[in-house]
């Protein structure tokens, strides 16, 4: 590279500016791309151009000696390792600058593949830690296809954060299609350690979802197993509480105690209160689901404690919700049906209205108020929408009974039957 073609393309680096912008206006990207290879020399006034442009006296482009050259791209593999290692430590704010820096307008001319791949994955993970799983599951692509075959290791990792973010998407088949190339890699490169206990994890929760539990169970159990081998705890609450969940779909309550219990006490351990409130509320679905309604109450309890902590409203009044389900098992209306009216009157949720709505439905149908109970159905049904057809259903047979109940026979059977079609 002769000299004005260094000096340009150092003072592009250095300004932020990419060579299309750079050269638009002046001359064709490809174009300012030959001359900073030095294939071309520039017109005066194409440099005359280029220096207004980089801000700069057309001399500092002529006289002034280049810079070297390898040390700007040093610091960039210096970034790039840096902030690959900040996403690893969680600290996704420290790689976020990391990588806003402008040395990084050199990636697609100069980097390697593999430098590439990583950087595409940690802006994959900025974008998951934002909530912007679209963008993620974009840059996961990319780095997937970069990487190639000159880093299977980092291949594997970035296809198990894809699939995860497919699976956070509810996008499941494409999630286990890219998972299931993953572990069939990581199988053949003999991939262990995090990146394969985070990969089975993953393969776990989406079997689970797709409601393969035996499968989901056999991976999350291998899971635990590398984790015993390796004397490590990697993700061992979340594995244990996706046991929990695949074993209480199973009706194994005893199995998924244990699992929900284990999860809890990782999750304390390692101070991570959203997953643990989580896993609680959980426990105290399955806690009333054995009448156990007075433990369901003390750990859905603590649950709403831990996510108005954290200032998750949402996710308050949906363990609310099931507070309240547990309240109407246990006959304590009252409790039950302060709760049900607060989120009525609080929630922008039109579902968590719904089953607001419904609970109370349920309450009166107790009381044998059964006019009050149809109107609360009724009122629970106008908030839902087609897709919510199971609730819909669930509605329709409860209204279905109390006609039957009040000897309308005509008209459970019509609702009846409707609920049937």
């Amino acid at each position: 590279m002769n000299h004005i073609a260094q000096r340009i393309r150092e003072m592009r680096i250095e300004k932020g500016l990419t060579q299309a912008e750079l050269a638009e206006g002046i001359i064709t990207r490809s174009y300012l791309s030959q001359i900073e290879r030095g294939a071309f020399e520039p017109s005066y006034d194409v440099i005359e151009k280029l220096a207004k442009k980089l801000e700069c006296n057309i001399e500092d482009l002529l006289n002034q000696k280049p810079k070297n050259k390898n040390l700007l791209l040093l610091q960039i593999q210096r970034e790039i390792k840096l902030a690959e290692k900040n996403i690893l430590e969680s600290n996704i704010d420290k790689a976020k600058k990391t990588i806003e820096n402008t040395t990084f307008n050199l990636l697609e001319e100069d980097t390697t593949d593999e430098e590439k791949g990583i950087l595409y994955w940690i802006k994959g993970k900025i974008n998951e830690s934002d909530g912007n799983l679209s963008a993620a599951i974009t840059y996961y692509h990319k780095s997937a296809d970069v990487l190639g075959e000159c880093n299977q290791e980092k291949k594997v990792r970035t296809l198990a954060d894809l699939g995860y973010a497919y699976s956070q998407s509810n996008q499941n088949y494409k999630a286990l299609d890219v998972l299931s190339k993953a572990n069939k890699l990581a199988i053949y490169e003999q991939i262990s350690g995090q990146i394969r206990i985070f990969l089975l994890l993953n393969l776990g929760v989406v079997h689970g979802k797709l409601n393969e539990l035996y499968s989901a169970i056999n991976f999350l159990e291998e899971a635990l197993d590398l984790n015993d081998s390796l004397e490590m705890y990697y993700k061992s609450g979340e594995i244990n509480m996706a046991l929990g969940i695949c074993y209480m779909q199973l009706n194994k309550t005893g199995e998924a105690h244990q699992y929900y219990s284990k999860a809890i006490d990782f999750f304390v351990l390692i101070n991570d209160l959203e997953n643990q409130a989580g896993t609680l509320n959980n426990l105290g679905i399955l806690l009333r689901q054995t009448r156990n309604l007075q433990e369901s109450v003390e750990k859905l309890n603590k649950s709403i404690e831990l996510f108005k902590e954290l200032g998750h409203s949402s996710k308050k009044m949906n363990v609310e919700l099931e507070l309240a389900e547990t309240f109407l098992q246990l006959g304590e209306f009252k409790e039950m049906e302060i709760i049900c009216r607060n989120i009525v009157e609080q929630s922008k949720e039109k579902e968590y209205i719904a089953k607001a709505y419904e609970l109370l439905g349920d309450m009166e149908k107790e009381r044998k108020n059964y006019s009050l109970a149809i109107d609360c159905f009724n009122q629970s049904a106008t908030c839902l929408n087609d897709s919510n057809s199971n609730m819909i259903r669930r509605l329709n047979f409860k209204q279905a009974e109390i006609y039957h109940v009040l000897g309308d026979y005509e008209k459970a059977s019509f609702i009846f039957f409707s609920y049937m079609a």
